[in-house]
């Protein structure tokens, strides 16, 4: 007899958790589940962006898309050759920041997230004409092709 009544309890039980799955299967195409499901996911979501973009910040630092090269002088060079008004005084720190603004990466606020991301080719134009002036402002865009292909040697 105390067999049987285990044999029935353990059934009683399969039984509860088999009608709970299906009410959970169920009830999770639903509107009220989707509500649920914000409202309790929404304190976690700003974990979630953390999340992401501490990933985008590290895999941009670990494998950069624009490397600079070990040396610019030839670079530098072509520079002072190809718009002397502009880089023709030029010392090692202007030098640094000029490269920086190509190779470095930029760190902005989105969702109120701090990320990382480089400058997009017209977004490093723009900062060049704002910040250097001079023949910046006059190149059209197959100066810009030359000045990026031949005489500063960035591919985007």
């Amino acid at each position: 007899m105390k067999e049987l009544l285990k044999i029935l309890i353990n059934l009683a039980a399969i039984a509860v958790v088999c009608i709970m799955v299906l009410v959970a299967v169920r009830y999770k195409d639903t509107y009220d589940y989707a509500a649920m499901r914000k409202k309790f996911l929404k304190p976690f979501s700003g974990v979630q962006k953390i999340i992401n973009a501490k990933k985008n910040n590290l895999d941009i630092e670990m494998s950069p898309s624009r490397l600079k090269p070990l040396t610019t002088i030839e670079q530098e060079e072509n520079l002072r050759m190809y718009m002397p008004d502009v880089f023709s005084d030029f010392k090692q720190n202007d030098w640094n920041e000029f490269w920086g603004i190509i190779y470095l990466p930029i760190e902005e606020t989105r969702d109120g997230v701090m990320m990382k991301r480089y400058r997009t080719k017209e977004e490093t134009e723009k900062t060049f004409v704002e910040k250097y002036g001079g023949s910046f402002g006059y190149l059209k865009t197959d100066d810009w092709t030359t000045f990026w292909a031949y005489v500063v040697k960035v591919s985007w």
